[in-house]
């Protein structure tokens, strides 16, 4: 979630430069701890025990197999043999350093990879609802610096029809993880809390397990298992026969009370008693609806919304706490110094006898005029938000008393007084302002959200409330979008 803060005085001003006014969440950052440095340091010095077994393999899969059979391959996957001598490497350590085996493990692996077309998966494949539930996603990293991949079991449904979407995007968030983190790892949380036995998928664990062990070797380098129920623990000597003996000391269990020995308070989602603030729910650019996907691949209507139905308490969920982080932000907000804003220079016009619909339609004319000449701005700019216009803003003096021919006199001054009441009760402090005059001003403004798969939260803030009111005066934009 971004935010943008910025203040209206008389005539108007706004919180410029934009840049200084808007703060965004970043991107994890991946921490290296000394544990994690030591590790890295026992790597290095067995690369030159390993190099040379390493670069038989490499050339050995080259010569002897993309070279005669290159379309049961994908390119980029070959690069990544070619460029990442850790790519290769981790198959020579996960066969126990014996090359035959190394090499038929690369070999069966890329082809696997080329059958899902794992490298050319991208994030908008999925249903945005995936994103907006917050089921599985990857986080901040642990005490080790090794970045996080969570797993909300309560949120788990065995739905047959969803089952294949449902394990390629596990697939495409362990790959994105891997290839990120390179010879780092990564750590998979099970988030047990509030799970049940109708949550439990033995199908789905092991194919989970065969996975992350087979296919993406020594890339998981802890599970974490938190706040498992005693009722559940039936299902955990069950899941434990699952996996294999030389792995399940990388099994940890944790609950509330020690998960921070794993991963740092500030490190931690919401859900967990974290105090991490950046939004797991992001949705990418382009995702389309489960519906329309759904019915895209043969389920009819009625089929696509009873499987909604089962997830609707969590979607819920997550637009309940979207608008309380929204809301949070905009309270924390911190309005801008007045010798930090720019002045807008206000344009002194002779009263109008135009209406007011069409000043505004005007006013948009304007604004949509400046917008389209900065396109090609824009296409380089990296900035969250922008304002159009950006430097001035021109104000128009209209009448209260209206000068339309189908309005008596005193139908014109009721429309009036009704029109002065509703502006006041748009701000409380205006009903205690003297006594208004028979012009006010007005202008227009729009606010653009320019973030690809991230919410703005906005405010504006009127530096003499008294007399000059902003509507509306705060409110969350959704990726791409605009308000006036």
């Amino acid at each position: 979630m971004a935010s943008i803060a910025m203040e209206i005085s008389p005539p108007i001003s706004i919180s410029m430069p934009l840049v200084e006014s808007i703060t965004s969440i970043s991107e994890p950052s991946l921490k290296t701890m000394n544990h994690q440095a030591e590790k890295d340091s026992n790597r290095l010095k067995d690369q030159s025990k390993s190099a040379p077994f390493v670069e038989q393999i490499r050339q050995r899969f080259l010569t002897e197999e993309w070279e005669i059979n290159p379309e049961e391959y994908c390119e980029k996957d070959i690069e990544r043999v070619k460029q990442s001598k850790w790519y290769v490497k981790r198959f020579y350590l996960s066969a126990n350093r014996n090359c035959d085996e190394a090499f038929e493990l690369l070999r069966s692996v890329l082809k696997w990879r080329r059958q899902h077309d794992l490298s050319n998966v991208r994030p908008e494949f999925f249903p945005r609802e995936f994103y907006e539930i917050g089921g599985l996603f990857e986080y901040e990293p642990d005490r080790q610096g090794n970045p996080v991949i969570y797993l909300r079991i309560r949120m788990h449904r065995k739905i047959k029809e969803i089952q294949e979407p449902i394990q390629q995007f596990l697939l495409y968030t362990i790959d994105r993880v891997d290839r990120r983190s390179d010879s780092k790892g990564c750590v998979i949380v099970f988030d047990c809390s509030g799970a049940g036995y109708s949550n439990m998928d033995l199908d789905m664990l092991k194919s989970l397990i065969d996975i992350a062990f087979k296919y993406f070797p020594l890339c998981i380098r802890h599970v974490i298992v938190y706040e498992l129920s005693w009722m559940l623990n039936a299902f955990r000597k069950i899941a434990m026969n699952l996996v294999p003996s030389s792995l399940a000391a990388l099994v940890r269990f944790a609950n509330q009370n020690d998960i921070t020995d794993f991963i740092q308070k500030e490190s931690l989602p919401d859900f967990m008693g974290g105090t991490c603030r950046r939004n797991y729910r992001q949705i990418p650019s382009g995702c389309r609806s489960t519906l329309d996907m759904a019915i895209e691949h043969g389920f009819t209507r009625e089929q696509a919304e009873n499987i909604m139905k089962q997830f609707e308490p969590f979607l819920k969920e997550a637009q309940r706490t979207s608008l309380s982080d929204a809301s949070e932000s905009i309270q924390s907000m911190r309005f801008l110094d007045k010798n930090e804003c720019d002045r807008v220079i206000s344009s002194n016009l002779p009263p109008t006898k135009q209406s007011t619909k069409v000043l505004v339609q005007q006013q948009e004319h304007k604004i949509n005029q400046q917008r389209n000449q900065q396109q090609n701005h824009l296409a380089n700019h990296n900035g969250i938000a922008s304002i159009y216009p950006q430097k001035v803003i021109h104000f128009n003096r209209i009448p209260f008393v209206s000068e339309s021919n189908n309005r008596s006199k005193s139908k014109s001054v009721l429309y009036s007084s009704h029109l002065k009441n509703s502006i006041a009760a748009k701000n409380e402090e205006l009903q205690q302002a003297p006594e208004m005059e028979n012009f006010f001003y007005t202008a227009t403004f729009m606010i653009q959200n320019n973030q690809p798969n991230r919410l703005l939260a906005f405010k504006i803030k009127s530096n003499n409330s008294r007399r000059y009111s902003v509507t509306p005066n705060q409110g969350v934009l959704d990726t791409g979008s605009y308000n006036y």
